[in-house]
């Protein structure tokens, strides 16, 4: 499937296709453009909504007429990355001309659209005025400087939200009050260990506390110091609360909700395809893996106390081993089906495969109908499998909240099987082992189990899935 779809980057590009898409997307641009040139418009901010205008006006003309040209329906692999490297180059284009009404030049605006579009950092422009108090305050809570490139991953959300509340607050609040609603907005940063100095984060915050009061003239005592401080360490670890959740299948839900806000192609339910589905649950474990359990908490002096501080880390610590290996087993099912897939006419809907997740018309087939009840080997985690057959604690309006066929299969491999199976399937996922070989490593009854099932609801590969079944999930068998 590899050198199929490789090859279809050899074929020619048709300047047709590339016209016609571009357009189409060059009025979703324009629609979109036209929403600021409104809100522009109704603040009375005329010189940015006329440039707003503008755009919007040369987007929808332009791509009007590039829309009406006929071309094949059919878009080719290579025709998409041509049209997906002309949006992230003629976007920044069109959007420079209204940014440039904020008083920069167009290089610095052409950067500004660039790291919009493609997400990596966004510059805080020039220098800060004298008078802008706010913004002087939110660059010394968050330790940044003029000119400085916001770190997207490193607090760049946070910095900007700041930044509104600053400016809104401002007229209404003391500067005292200023510093100490920055200084909790900074503290939920998530993810942050010791420095290079081994200073942790809350000292370093109480640090640049210091120095902010010493530079506005507002003047902080030490007792007030550590007042901001630890108000900011009890809101910040409010907002990581989701990891010190005593019932994991909570902690799956609160993670699944990230899944499916990350990951735009599983809002379309019973379309999202096996690789889309695949791809969402692949990033989140290696996110998940990433992070340190240990840094998702903080403290500062005595708050909170040193038992309520470590039945905190202890959670963290269960909660991502468990979110861990509850998503290698879900891997490890999608796996496999991706492999059938593959094997059979390539990727396609999950539900063509595993079943709708409902149906107006009653309750759909799906897979696990057609499962026989695994007894299988005895198993390590017994909770790992009881959130796997009976559903995370909240429901998920994309996916099913259990998961039937990764249940089944984890009761035929058991917990130290998976964990040893999805290793190969990771190697699958990146090319680097074929599918059949990959089928070849598990259970050869359990292949052939599931095999059968899928062929009972993919019915336009019924007979391709059925005849790998007779062969024992062995490719080379197949005629």
């Amino acid at each position: 499937m590899a050198d199929a779809a490789s090859e279809t980057l050899t074929y020619a590009v048709r300047l047709a296709v590339i016209a016609k898409r571009s357009g189409q997307l060059a009025l979703m641009v324009a629609g979109l453009t036209a929403f600021p040139a409104l809100v522009a418009l109704a603040c009375g901010e005329t010189d940015p909504a006329w440039r707003y205008a503008v755009v919007t006006i040369a987007l929808a003309l332009g791509g009007a007429w590039l829309a009406r040209r006929p071309a094949p329906g059919s878009i080719q692999v290579n025709e998409a990355l041509v049209i997906s490297a002309l949006a992230f180059v003629l976007t920044p284009l069109a959007m420079t001309y209204p940014l440039m009404a904020a008083g920069i030049g167009f290089t610095d605006a052409l950067f500004e659209c660039i790291s919009g579009i493609t997400t990596t950092g966004l510059s805080v422009l020039g220098s800060i005025d004298d008078g802008d108090t706010g913004l002087s305050v939110c660059a010394g809570i968050f330790g940044f400087k003029a000119g400085q490139t916001l770190p997207l991953y490193g607090g760049m959300n946070e910095f900007l939200s700041a930044v509104v509340a600053a400016r809104m607050l401002q007229p209404h609040l003391p500067l005292r009050e200023l510093i100490a609603i920055v200084s909790c907005i900074e503290a939920t940063v998530p993810f942050r260990g010791a420095g290079p100095d081994g200073r942790g984060t809350m000292d370093v915050l109480a640090d640049r506390v210091r120095a902010v009061s010493r530079s506005s003239g507002v003047p902080f005592d030490e007792a007030g110091i550590v007042r901001v401080v630890t108000d900011a360490v009890v809101l910040a670890n409010r907002d990581v609360a989701s990891f010190s959740e005593p019932d994991p299948s909570t902690f799956l839900s609160t993670t699944w909700l990230l899944i499916e806000e990350s990951n735009a192609p599983l809002a379309a339910v019973g379309i999202y395809s096996i690789q889309d589905y695949r791809g969402a649950l692949l990033r989140m474990e290696k996110f998940l893996g990433t992070l340190n359990p240990d840094h998702i908490f903080h403290r500062y002096r005595d708050t909170p106390n040193a038992a309520e501080f470590s039945a905190l880390r202890a959670a963290a610590r269960r909660n991502l081993g468990f979110a861990g290996d509850y998503l290698g087993a879900k891997l490890l099912g999608i796996g496999l089906v991706e492999a059938l897939a593959l094997m059979t006419g390539g990727d396609g809907p999950v539900s063509m495969f595993l079943g709708d997740i409902r149906s107006r018309h009653g309750k759909p087939d799906r897979v696990e109908d057609f499962l026989p009840l695994a007894s299988g080997i005895e198993h390590q985690n017994s909770p790992l499998l009881a959130v796997l057959e009976g559903g995370r604690a909240k429901k998920s309006s994309n996916d099913l909240t259990d998961s039937p066929l990764t249940g089944f299969v984890y009761r035929c491999l058991g917990h130290d099987g998976i964990a040893r199976a999805v290793q190969q399937a990771k190697k699958m996922f990146a090319g680097k082992l074929a599918p059949g070989d990959f089928l070849k490593g598990l259970d050869r009854q359990m292949v052939r189990v599931v095999t059968k099932a899928c062929a009972q609801i993919a019915l336009s590969r019924k007979e391709a899935l059925l005849a790998l079944e007779a062969a024992g999930g062995h490719p080379k068998k197949l005629k």
